[in-house]
């Protein structure tokens, strides 16, 4: 139902009719809620903001003494792949 409700293909919700994602418009989880008893009960839908592919991210950090530093870090490319990586940085004393 969700899927259907898409105008656009994402994974395995493909679709002849909207053959490419829409991200701009569908970047967001698809809820479903059943309302009533019967099996084919009336479904409502709604959204929920995804946040997993934010372009950027700010993490706080303590105040850290001079030395050398590896900051590590994952996360899941558009396309469904993981990537991963390690930034190395130094702090300098005043």
């Amino acid at each position: 139902m969700g899927a259907l409700n898409r105008k656009e293909s994402r994974g395995g919700h493909a679709r002849e009719d909207y053959p490419k994602r829409d991200d701009e418009n569908y970047m967001k989880h698809t809820m479903a809620y059943k309302r009533g008893d019967g099996l084919l009960a009336d479904i409502e839908l709604d959204y929920k903001p995804s946040t997993a592919m934010a372009k950027t991210f700010e993490v706080p950090l303590p105040t850290l003494a001079a030395g050398a530093y590896t900051l590590s870090w994952k996360t899941v490319a558009k396309d469904g792949h993981a990537m991963k990586g390690d930034i190395h940085f130094t702090v300098t004393g005043n």
